[in-house]
Parts: C-alpha cells; structure tokens; sequence
C-alpha cells in the first residue's frame, strides 16, 4: 500500500458502509478503518470480492478514472480512483459502490 497509494491517503481513515437485504429486511452497518493493517483487510476482502472481475467499462477524466467490473458471480461495482496530479501519481481517493 506504501508504494501505490499517497501519504495522504493512508493517514485519513476508510470508511466502510455496507448494506444487506433479506427479503424484506435491510440492514446497513458502517465501519472506519483508520490503522494500515485495517486498511490492508479492508482491501483485502475488496480483492476477494473483484479479483477475478472483467472490466466493464473505463473511464478516464483528469486526476482520476471510473471503472465498472464485473465478478465471475455477476456483481457489479464502480470503481472511482483519484490520482495525485504530480507524479508519482499516487493513488489519492478511492470511492467504490457495488450494485
């Protein structure tokens, strides 16, 4: 995470919010990762989830790029990277929603 992600970026915490249906139950949960080995599973279960996805689509507007994948179970999630605008062009932001 060192290597790729800016100082910035590790200093602020994650936030987590997940939302779960059961039919007509929902529930949300939010979480915040603030340390890097929180950080690190948080990631960790993102790689778990997409690892194995096709990128649906990929955009690209200035500091940043939008993607859309697709895992091998159907799910879907936007992917929305910020990048610093010097190099090394580290990544900055990180917003990701799964539909």
């Amino acid at each position: 995470m060192k290597d790729n992600y800016s100082q910035a970026f590790l200093e602020r915490p994650v936030k987590s919010k997940v939302q779960t249906s059961d039919g007509d139950q929902s529930k949300s949960s939010e979480s915040s990762a603030t340390s890097l080995d929180e950080k690190a599973r948080l990631f960790q279960r993102l790689h778990n989830d997409f690892g194995d996805s096709k990128i649906v689509t990929l955009k690209p507007t200035g500091e940043s790029v939008e993607m859309i994948l697709e895992n091998t179970a159907g799910l879907k999630a936007n992917f929305n990277v910020q990048f610093e605008a010097k190099k090394p062009y580290l990544i900055d932001g990180l917003r990701i929603q799964v539909n």
